[in-house]
């Protein structure tokens, strides 16, 4: 897993690469974002448009720090979601938890006009 991060403004955005399938994917990720909460960048966006394929696991971390974003006064934005990606979260029942954007830049506006 590779994760480019980059800031716009209060939102940081993180794009993500490759698969998130076992600890060795998927704990990159767990890195940048206690890295973005202890530096209080809780606005965050994911893009996963590079995102190949995602366990369970992977899942189970997005919402877990969506819960801590949250509780911090901020948000969690996913773009780029694959078609299997939607489809597991509305099996799990988690499609309803997440805002999901075509593209980045919505995403980001989004944060913006709410501020």
């Amino acid at each position: 897993m590779e994760i480019n991060r980059s800031d716009v403004g209060n939102v940081t955005v993180l794009r993500l690469s490759g698969d998130m399938v076992d600890e060795a994917g998927i704990d990159p990720l767990r890195e940048h974002l206690l890295e973005c909460w202890r530096h209080n960048r809780v606005q965050l966006v994911l893009n996963l448009s590079e995102v190949g394929v995602m366990s369970y696991m992977g899942l189970g971390i997005f919402v877990d720090w969506l819960r801590k974003m949250r509780a911090s006064h901020g948000d969690m934005k996913l773009v780029g979601a694959t078609v299997y990606f939607e489809r597991t979260m509305r099996m799990m029942g988690m499609k309803s938890l997440f805002d999901t954007f075509d593209a980045e830049h919505t995403a980001v506006s989004f944060f913006h006009e709410a501020a």
